[in-house]
């Protein structure tokens, strides 16, 4: 090339894209593992039927009519947990509508008047409002934050050991 020319040599560079690309798939695989095991805690917590905190959840009247157990009648809801993952963040939820008043609690009111639902044994009952207790399934427990720290701290033992 006449006149003035700069060269770039690409091994450093390469070098450099190479361990950031390394560290993204790495981050990327530490927060798939993350959500992994904190979806396996959130099923667990409906087999123990029992808060984030270790508290037990407040029986349903279904599960109490039916012998069954609360939340689970046909597992619909627990099936649904899954996670998104990126470098940046996990969240760990569902996308079910009715997900939010049994995680937070509420009342629920009729659109148009009266509630209506089934009852155990045939007919139906009729009320204007019914009150979900909150039975949250959604969160951390102790043994959560425990298993995620070891899960960082043996993902930084291999970026600084390589591995």
């Amino acid at each position: 090339m006449a006149g003035a020319s700069f060269s770039m040599p690409m091994d450093g560079l390469m070098r450099a894209v190479d361990a950031g690309i390394s560290h993204a798939q790495r981050t990327q695989q530490l927060a798939e593992a993350i959500g992994e095991a904190l979806v396996s805690s959130t099923h667990q917590r409906f087999e123990d039927q029992e808060r984030p905190d270790g508290s037990k959840w407040e029986p349903s009247l279904r599960a109490g009519n039916e012998g069954g157990v609360t939340l689970t009648d046909k597992g619909t809801l627990k099936k649904s947990i899954g996670y998104a993952a990126s470098p940046a963040k996990v969240t760990i939820g569902t996308s079910m509508k009715y997900a939010a008043i049994h995680q937070r609690g509420g009342t629920i009111r009729g659109k148009k008047g009266k509630l209506k639902f089934p009852l155990p044994g045939g007919g139906f009952a009729q009320v204007d409002q019914v009150t979900i207790p909150e039975r949250t399934y959604l969160g951390l427990s102790g043994e959560d934050v425990k298993e995620v720290r070891e899960m960082m701290v043996q993902h930084m033992r291999q970026a600084l050991l390589g591995g």
